[in-house]
């Protein structure tokens, strides 16, 4: 899965062989360098989203810039099964 080149502002790598989610890339404005943004995968999808499933969380620096927020214990993913990534600060 790559859904880094449809115009949205979120890229989420999973490359062939992985085990699951590692990581999720956020393009992002950083208004303060002191912000943490939390990125909470669930399941479902966005109008009926889950439980949360795994977290990540990151500093911002100032600017727009690619925030990459590690997802640890990496994610393991069920072929089939939706995921809703949310994004907050």
């Amino acid at each position: 899965m790559d859904s880094c080149n449809d115009g949205t502002d979120a890229c989420v790598h999973d490359s062939a062989g992985a085990n699951g989610l590692a990581a999720v890339d956020l393009c992002i404005n950083g208004l303060d360098s002191s912000v943490d943004v939390t990125v909470n995968i669930r399941s479902g999808t966005a109008d009926s989203p889950g439980a949360i499933l795994q977290s990540g969380e990151e500093s911002t620096g100032d600017g727009f810039q690619w925030l990459r927020v590690p997802i640890d214990p990496v994610l393991a993913l069920v072929p089939g099964t939706k995921y809703v990534i949310e994004a907050a600060a």
